[in-house]
């Protein structure tokens, strides 16, 4: 199929002598050279193994990076979320007492469902920290863990 190809030479003409004026032009195309050209590239094909498995390899070491991306880009904004929800809580004003000139005697406090409010968003807060840490490790022996913000993100929800 790649060698029925004829020897024919097309020119490109652009007046009526050619585009070179009527002599050997650069733009002339020798069937022979495409036909060349074709078995190179069926040559370089059926060598591109290695070359294949690299693309394919950095192709799939880039999505994990991506993926790996986006986990610690959601750990950082629930993080985020997390103490924004934090400074969000405030003592709950009428627990406090105050004296007949109006003076507190006890300032405000939390109430029970704030204080397990609260706890609740620290131990989370703590266990994405520490899972972040992990993920964003640079130790040679350890490495990058993901599992674990995985995992909190996951159970977060």
């Amino acid at each position: 199929m790649l060698n029925e190809t004829p020897a024919v030479t097309t020119q490109i003409e652009t007046s009526k002598e050619g585009c070179c004026g009527g002599g050997k032009c650069s733009n002339q195309i020798d069937a022979n050279n495409v036909a060349n050209l074709k078995n190179i590239v069926f040559s370089t094909l059926a060598k591109s193994g290695p070359i294949v498995f690299d693309k394919v390899k950095d192709y799939l070491v880039n999505e994990e990076i991506s993926k790996r991306t986006d986990l610690i880009l959601k750990g950082l904004a629930k993080k985020e979320e997390l103490e924004r929800e934090a400074r969000k809580i405030q003592p709950d004003p009428k627990t406090a007492t105050y004296d007949a000139d109006g003076r507190i005697i006890t300032a405000a406090s939390y109430t029970g469902d704030q204080v397990k409010i609260i706890k609740a968003n620290r131990e989370l807060l703590s266990k994405l920290e520490k899972a972040l840490n992990a993920a964003l490790s640079t130790s040679p022996v350890d490495g990058p863990d993901f599992s674990k913000l995985r995992e909190v993100l996951n159970n977060s929800k």
